[in-house]
């Protein structure tokens, strides 16, 4: 077994550990006692974190195994308490939470490194939205042409579609026109 640092350099450092939560008093010469300990570490072996500390005092004069400790414990607490997908949100909540995001520093990401947000451009949601089904039965004709051009980098093709396309628009409107009118002229005739 390795032997003990002394407790004079835990309690040289005891006005740190009480700003982290752990609060120590001296217990006699080479013991010290432990009042508080952070609540959100939860059940925890005491003892061993103390052990811990006045390692990491010994070593490199820091309290490294308490603050890292909190650390992970804030981080995970952080995203358990995140607004996780699927949670429907209402406009003031969401404008809330972006004011948040923008005032935070890192806020893309979470502090385990996954994203929390992802920029969905409007070409993005039409694809994303239009572009599933069986044998791709939801596409809409606009997304193919899109796709065709942008995506698989055919523009001949993707040029033709959107030119057969216009024209079966115009083809549409017109007859439509037609249709109204000729109602128009059936209504005033009456």
């Amino acid at each position: 077994a390795r032997p003990r640092p002394s407790c004079a350099q835990e309690l040289a450092r005891a006005e740190e550990l009480a700003e982290l939560g752990l609060v120590i008093e001296a217990f006699g010469p080479d013991a010290v006692m432990v009042r508080e300990v952070p609540a959100m570490l939860g059940k925890l072996d005491v003892k061993g974190l103390v052990r811990d500390l006045a390692d990491d005092i010994a070593e490199t004069g820091n309290v490294l195994s308490l603050k890292e400790r909190l650390e992970e414990v804030s981080g995970t607490l952080a995203c358990h308490m995140s607004v996780r997908a699927g949670r429907r949100l209402n406009a003031d909540e969401m404008n809330a939470l972006l004011r948040e995001m923008e005032a935070t520093p890192h806020s893309g990401q979470c502090n385990h490194g996954r994203p929390t947000y992802v920029e969905l451009k409007l070409a993005d949601i039409v694809i994303n939205t239009t572009s599933g089904g069986p044998g791709g039965a939801t596409d809409t004709v606009s997304s193919f042409i899109f796709r065709e051009y942008r995506d698989r980098s055919n523009v001949g093709y993707g040029t033709m579609a959107a030119e057969v396309y216009l024209i079966i628009i115009i083809i549409f409107i017109t007859i439509l026109l037609n249709l109204v009118g000729r109602f128009m002229r059936r209504e005033a005739a009456q």
